[in-house]
């Protein structure tokens, strides 16, 4: 083999090298994403409430897990827990981000289909901060889902509130993730 010939086949080897380390890399960054965000893994099912109401959610996520636990007449088991999680508040307010009244006018859906339910909303924070002013701002964002249902006609006389502070942590508030994790709402069915 020539010296050209030789140069020619050393770069094609380098070209193959550096698009098998690109197509490598943005599989591996895939791959990562995935696992730190396990919601965008998930997939949509359609939810079809008793009324012909539709929407889409997320398998295994707060709407999904609810309207399939009020459509299962086999299973009264309540109180039963379930966390949002398509639901945020401003940091330190009440107000509900942009994105979050989607969450609430689904959760309206579901609870105007199953007119016996009764809930509790119980609002958490994290660690940081006043303890007697994480329990009024845990009960005040409480409040605020509550009149948004109320609002969008779920009757007040099938909601009840709690405020919780930082009582109940479901991860550290050692770091931002899990102080994320502990700033939540839980809806609790209380009747079926």
């Amino acid at each position: 083999m020539d010296k050209n010939s030789a140069r020619a086949s050393e770069g094609v080897a380098v070209a193959v090298l550096v698009v098998a380390g690109i197509v490598g890399l943005l599989g591996y960054r895939s791959c990562m994403a995935m696992k730190m965000d396990p919601a965008s893994a998930r997939r949509l099912a359609t939810i079809t409430l008793p009324g012909g109401v539709s929407f889409q959610a997320q398998q295994d996520a707060f709407l999904y897990n609810l309207a399939h636990f009020l459509a299962d007449t086999a299973d009264t088991s309540v109180p039963k827990t379930f966390i949002f999680d398509e639901l945020n508040f401003d940091s330190g307010a009440t107000t509900l981000t942009a994105a979050s009244g989607e969450t609430v006018t689904r959760l309206t859906s579901v609870l105007a289909a199953y007119p016996a339910v009764n809930v509790l909303l119980v609002g958490y924070a994290d660690s940081t901060g006043d303890l007697a002013a994480n329990r009024a701002l845990s009960l005040a964002r409480a409040k605020t889902v509550a009149e948004l249902l109320a609002r969008n006609g779920v009757a007040p006389g099938r909601m009840g509130t709690d405020g919780k502070g930082e009582e109940n942590p479901v991860a550290s508030n050692e770091t931002e993730e899990g102080r994320a994790r502990n700033r939540r709402l839980e809806l609790v069915v209380t009747k079926k």
